[in-house]
This record gives structure tokens, C-alpha cells and sequence, in this order.
């Protein structure tokens, strides 16, 4: 009996073993053993087919390895193969069919793009970008691969959350953009006359998606688009107006606060009321010095008439 043990592994991970008895009828004899075996290459691959030299891929009671393993195999015999890759495990099930064979064992993954705009179209490297579960960036993060699948992006904004689904197929790169939409509005402050009066504002309110309180007159502030109510205070007197603003939008409003109309004097708003007031009061002043001056010239040809009269 005449034993051959062979470099071929069967699924339980033995070495193959074939034995074959004869009779020697002479005393040279040649003997063939014939041995069905297969050259197996296995490997991992990402959803785009790549070889992935980072993930273990297993030949169960056979070999391991990293990215792929050659090994001999029993033709005709089923395998399992069995690879990990992102936390994800694929087993594929085979038959040994030769002489030589490659098996794939595939994760099903793709790549993702996230980002984060503003109204303008803008990515924000100042705002946060989070792909739930995955990772967070700034503005922009990826492209990251991912297992195939659902998968939500979001950030957050002026305290505000926004939020968007993506699909991402296998082999596939996807994007996920989300446009927060802002605007910009400028604020400026004006008399009865349409005269501006910035420099006299104390108080700016903004009301509507997002509320937002200013000392002086804001120029080119970046808010959400929406209905505002916008509030004006300055030289002791409010005003309000109303504005839209669409994403994408940079808009001035004018607010007319009333009652503020005046001159300047020297850093100081002189509201018309009071300038009236004190034209009247000259022109009281200008007629009672008129008529002294009438009265002293009169008592003072009086005077002289009495000084030049001839003695009675």
C-alpha cells in the first residue's frame, strides 16, 4: 500500500491523503498517482473591485491572510470564504474547479462626499459638517468610504439643525450637499427728509427666523431667509418695517423714524420741533430789541428837542 500526502488542504483543513495498493510482479515498477487539485487565488475587494491589502480574508480550516491568499484546494470540494472590511463580514460559499480559479469576496462599499453651503452656494469652512455615525468635518468631509447604504447628513447653524438623507450605492460615490439658506441685509436709518441718521440709532431688533438685537445700524448681516420685523430706535423715537428675504437675497431696507427730522450742530441732531421753537423765540427776541431800539430813539429825540428848546 503506497500513501501520498499532497499539498491540497479539504474543507476541514486536512492534507489530502490518497493511497493506492499493488502487487510487484517485477522489480521495477512505475506508479501514477493521479491527484485532482485546484490553485486557488482568494481575495477581498471593496465595491469597486479593488484588492484591499487592509482586510483579512479567510479560507475556513485553510489559510488566512491579508487582501488575498493562494492555496492549493481539492477539486470538486466546497469552501467557504469568509472577509471583514469597515465592520462588515461577506461570506462567499465555493466550489473548488480548476486547475486554477480566483473568488472574490466583495464589501459592499462606496465612497460619500458631504458638504455644507450657504445661500450663496458657498461651502462654509466655518460650519460643521457630520455624517451621522461616520465622521464630522468642517465644510467639507470625504470623500469617505462607507458601506453601502442610507445615511444622514446634517449641521448645525444659527442654533438651528438641517438635515439631509443620502444613498450611497455600491461602487458609487455620492454627494450630499446642504444649503442653509441665508441671506444678507443691511440696516439703515433715515429721517422724516430721507436724510440718514445711523449715528443716532441706539437700537436695532431684528424678529422672525432668528432674532437678532444690534446697537447701531447693521450692514451685511448674514441671516436666514425669511419674514423679518425690523425695530429702530434713535433720538428717542421707534420705527418698525417688514422685509423678505429669499435665500441668496442681499437686500437694504430703509426705516423712516419719524419725528427725527432736524439739523446737525456740531455732532448733535437738532430735531425740527426744537428748531422752530427757537426761530420763534429769535424772532420774539429780534422784535423786542426792534421795538427798544424804536422806543430809545424816541425818548432820545425827545430828549433833545427838550435840551435845544429855548428857556421859558
Amino acid at each position: 500500500t503506497i500513501k501520498v500526502i499532497t499539498n491540497a488542504i479539504t474543507p476541514d483543513g486536512k492534507a489530502l491523503v490518497k493511497t493506492q495498493t499493488l502487487e510487484l510482479m517485477q522489480k521495477a515498477y512505475a506508479l501514477q498517482i493521479p491527484v485532482s487539485t485546484v490553485k486557488a487565488v482568494v481575495q477581498v475587494v471593496d465595491g469597486f473591485g479593488n484588492v484591499r491589502n487592509d482586510w483579512p480574508v479567510v479560507v475556513e480550516n485553510v489559510a488566512t491572510g491579508m487582501g488575498q491568499i493562494t492555496t492549493e484546494l481539492v477539486e470538486g470540494e466546497r469552501y467557504v470564504a469568509r472577509a471583514t472590511g469597515l465592520g462588515f463580514t461577506n461570506t462567499t460559499t465555493f466550489t473548488a474547479k480548476g486547475p486554477q480559479m480566483v473568488v472574490r469576496v466583495k464589501i459592499p462599499t462606496g465612497k460619500l462626499v458631504a458638504q455644507v453651503v450657504d445661500g450663496f452656494g458657498n461651502v462654509r469652512s466655518d460650519w460643521t459638517v457630520n455624517v451621522v455615525g461616520v465622521t464630522t468635518g468642517q465644510g467639507t468631509v470625504g470623500p469617505v468610504e462607507v458601506l453601502a447604504g442610507q445615511y444622514t447628513v446634517k449641521t448645525s447653524v444659527f442654533n438651528k439643525e438641517f438635515t439631509q438623507t443620502v444613498n450611497v450605492g455600491v461602487g458609487q460615490t455620492a454627494t450630499a450637499t446642504i444649503q442653509v439658506p441665508t441671506a444678507k441685509l443691511s440696516i439703515t436709518a433715515v429721517d422724516d427728509d430721507k436724510k440718514p441718521i445711523d449715528n443716532y440709532v441706539t437700537y436695532v431688533g431684528l424678529t422672525g427666523p432668528l432674532t437678532l438685537e444690534f446697537t447701531s445700524p447693521p450692514k451685511s448681516v448674514e441671516v436666514l431667509a425669511g419674514s423679518y420685523q425690523v425695530k429702530v430706535s434713535a433720538l428717542g423715537k421707534d420705527a418698525t418695517a417688514q422685509v423678505t428675504l429669499n435665500a441668496g437675497d442681499v437686500k437694504n431696507i430703509q426705516v423712516v423714524v419719524p419725528g427725527t427730522a432736524g439739523l446737525d450742530f456740531l455732532g448733535t441732531r437738532i430735531p425740527l420741533p426744537t428748531l422752530v421753537l427757537y426761530a420763534l423765540l429769535l424772532l420774539v427776541v429780534i422784535v423786542i430789541l426792534a421795538i427798544l431800539i424804536i422806543e430809545y430813539n424816541n425818548w432820545r429825540r425827545r430828549r433833545l428837542m427838550q435840551i435845544l428848546a429855548p428857556p421859558k
